[in-house]
């Protein structure tokens, strides 16, 4: 049974897709057998690597074992479309230099995959270059108008409208012509490994990650359209693919942005079960402790975090929980010191890459910065919180931060009772600007749950639908 590698290879989909664990022991007896059985069978090495990192939803340790067979099926026999599919997981692996090498291959090879059409476009965007992404995009649709019917052209189309046209409104729209193309080709398809495969799980986390630099920087309980439309893609992933540790993750952050905390703690039990060792899940766990007020708890689950992964306590996320830890316990001074330690920590370099996820490095200072002027007002330091307020307003005035840096300190303000002030705030938030639906739902939670304004409430509410 070790040697028969139709077995080795749905035990590695049920460890990757259903179980969660042992992942990398089942793709090593999956390679003994191919090595055993199979080792000059370089279509089956290709379509074994095609239908593992489709389905993984990011899993670095499956997309590296996916690169390996692929480059060995390609150099047995250089087939079009194993290049396309060292492209695909070289965009996963977020690896420029790949995806540069295998995009010039393609030039040379007849492929009319989307992603060898695409594959100059997808390069750029990897390379921070914009306006080469947008002009080869509008030149590939004119050359072949039939690219239009891929999802992949309009996830390409809304990453270059996000960042080109800065429209929120323009990037959902072709994002949602992205989901509707890609499940309208699998929405009659019976449920098996075929299915997984079409599902791509891999190309759902892109969309996902690109949907989330959208969300919220705190809990909300006003509906958010990122949100809900990242939580159903999530729950598709984990109804179909229950092993993915990396959905519950993002599915509890969802829940935790919608401040749903206890489905929010119970995606992170899912998660934790699959996957003890994700430390950002113990991270989120603290600051859901946080919010009912269970300090203990919350400075336990940093410990437990720590444990897993000694690097975070270097990380903004960590310095911001456990200065709250030390705030809720009315220990100003050490969270004020806490917090002023997160604000010298060497921030990373921005990556030129349009098609990851943004850093949340950013979102984290901008809370570090706001956590410590609430700390140095409590402690009648108001010289030094008004230092702390210009240096945050002039480093972030003009970026798209600034708006965020509005919506926390609105938040600050409602946490102290002045719901005033945090509607002046939040009023300053103009139509077309990408934080107008997030200031709007806010302006309206706060009508209708601190004023009992309904009046107000209806038309902040209609403002944005």
């Amino acid at each position: 049974m070790s040697d028969n590698v139709l077995i080795q290879f749905l035990l590695a989909v049920h460890s990757i897709c259903s179980a969660g664990t042992k992942i990398e022991s089942s793709l090593n007896e999956l390679q003994t057998a191919l090595d055993a059985a199979e080792s000059d069978n370089h279509a089956l090495y290709a379509n074994i690597a095609n239908a593992l990192y489709r389905m993984a939803a990011r899993n670095r340790t499956v997309l590296a074992f996916s690169r390996e067979l692929l480059a060995r099926a390609n150099k047995k026999c250089r087939r079009p479309q194993y290049v396309v599919d060292e492209l695909r997981v070289a965009i996963s692996l977020e690896d420029l230099r790949e995806v540069s090498a295998k995009v010039k291959e393609l030039m040379s090879l007849d492929s009319d995959d989307p992603y060898a059409t695409l594959g100059v476009t997808l390069s750029n965007l990897m390379s921070g270059k914009l306006s080469d992404a947008s002009a080869q995009l509008t030149f590939m649709k004119e050359a072949n108008p039939n690219i239009s019917n891929f999802a992949i052209y309009h996830f390409a189309s809304a990453v270059i409208a996000k960042y080109k046209d800065n429209s929120f409104d323009k990037f959902m729209q072709m994002i949602n012509d992205a989901i509707i193309s890609h499940f309208d080709k699998i929405q009659s398809m019976p449920f098996g490994v075929e299915y997984l495969r079409q599902l791509d799980s891999d190309f759902l986390m892109g969309i996902i990650y690109q949907i989330m630099d959208y969300a919220p920087l705190i809990p909300m309980k006003s509906p958010n359209e990122t949100l809900k439309t990242s939580e159903r893609l999530l729950n598709i992933i984990v109804d179909h693919s229950p092993g993915i540790s990396q959905a519950y993750y993002l599915l509890a952050r969802c829940l935790f942005l919608h401040s749903e905390w206890d489905a929010a703690d119970r995606m992170i039990d899912q998660c934790l079960q699959r996957n003890e060792t994700v430390a950002d899940a113990y991270l989120l766990r603290a600051e859901i402790k946080l919010m009912k007020g269970q300090v203990a708890d919350a400075d336990s689950c940093l410990n437990t975090g720590l444990s897993f992964n000694f690097a975070i306590r270097e990380s903004s996320i960590f310095h911001l929980i456990k200065a709250k830890v030390h705030k809720q316990k009315n220990e100003l001074e050490k969270a004020a010191e806490l917090l002023k330690a997160g604000l010298k920590l060497p921030q990373k370099e921005r990556s030129v890459n349009l098609l990851t996820k943004k850093e949340a490095a950013d979102a984290q200072r901008i809370s570090i910065q706001l956590e410590l002027i609430d700390c140095l007002q409590s402690m009648k330091q108001m010289h030094e919180a008004e230092r702390v307020m210009e240096e945050a307003i002039a480093q972030w005035k003009g970026k798209p931060e600034e708006e965020q840096l509005l919506l926390m300190n609105a938040q600050i303000h409602i946490a102290k009772g002045d719901t005033d002030g945090a509607l002046a705030l939040l009023g300053t938030v103009q139509p077309g600007q990408p934080n107008y639906h997030s200031a709007r739902m806010k302006m309206a939670e706060i009508y209708l749950e601190e004023k009992q304004d309904k009046t107000m409430f209806t038309m902040c509410y209609r403002s944005v639908f």
